[in-house]
């Protein structure tokens, strides 16, 4: 397994911090996001990558999972959340596999021509049906909480790295009567990886969004077949979220919120720039809505 593309990912969220963190600190808006509570439910199409795969040479066989997630959100820019999740996905034997006509014996082994005395099958009439548990940690920057003018949008754009451990549990069949022939035991994995998720905030408690990410495993493949050529090991997912948040602005929010909403109304609605008995009524009109 390649181990380079987990290194860069977390080297990148660390540069986003480094950068961001500071333009955060010189200017917030009086609107922006106040720290909240948010919980969830997604569901996607994960495809695995191993000695099989999910796109295989007789055809693609894309799984489905579903989970939940909670996390607080410190800022425009910065969230933390934890989530859990679980799935099945199918993968097959690849071209290059058929072609070179490999055979896996009863023992479990990888052979190049069938075994005298063992019985076995080609790689081409195989399938991995895989049943799959992940319980990670997701740290979410948003890409546009690092701009003041964009810090309030109701859209964020973020790149989030995860860690967690998966649980996977692989039976391999053979195609043609989707008979059990090698049955997988619970194997645990180390998982890192990160997701690209764009969202959009749906009045005030309400989110929904989409996402897609990469998570590499450690240890065995999760198609449990013996390894040789293929290194890889990992699940691509896609898929939708929707969450709620649980939080309601802070009094300082509230308080700022007004100063801008006052600010904005007097410039745009007071006929007199300089009467200060009409901006008086304006803020005295606003305050009472405030308090309702």
């Amino acid at each position: 397994m390649k181990y380079k593309n987990i290194f860069r990912l977390f080297a990148l969220m660390g540069a986003a911090m480094i950068v961001g963190i500071p333009l955060q600190a010189q200017e917030t808006s009086a609107t922006a996001k106040s720290p909240t509570w948010y919980m969830g439910i997604d569901g996607g199409l994960p495809f695995g990558y191993s000695t099989f795969g999910s796109f295989g040479a007789d055809k693609t066989r894309p799984g489905f999972d579903a989970g939940v997630f909670g996390g607080y959100r410190f800022s425009p820019l910065l969230s933390l959340e934890v989530s859990a999740r679980m799935g099945k996905l199918g993968m097959s034997a690849t071209d290059c596999c058929i072609l070179s006509g490999y055979w896996l014996g009863q023992d479990g082994r990888h052979y190049h021509v069938p075994a005298l005395g063992l019985e076995g099958w080609n790689y081409g009439d195989l399938k991995s049906d895989v049943r799959m548990q992940e319980y990670a940690l997701q740290f979410n920057v948003n890409l546009l909480g690092l701009w003041s003018k964009t810090q309030n949008s109701p859209w964020a754009v973020e790149v989030s790295p995860r860690l967690g451990a998966s649980l996977t549990q692989t039976d391999i069949k053979t195609i043609g009567d989707n008979a059990l022939h090698i049955k997988g035991g619970n194997r645990w994995h180390l998982a890192a990886g990160g997701r690209l998720q764009v969202s959009r905030t749906i009045g005030k408690h309400f989110l929904a969004g989409v996402y897609t990410g990469m998570t590499f495993l450690t240890g065995r493949g999760i198609d449990n077949m013996p390894r040789h050529i293929h290194r890889s090991n990992y699940v691509w997912d896609s898929g939708v979220r929707i969450g709620y948040l649980l939080g309601r602005r802070t009094k300082k929010a509230k308080a700022a919120a007004s100063t801008e909403k006052i600010h904005s109304y007097y410039d745009h609605r007071a006929t007199a720039t300089d009467n200060r008995h009409a901006r008086r009524a304006v803020i005295i009109q606003l305050r009472k809505e405030e308090s309702k």
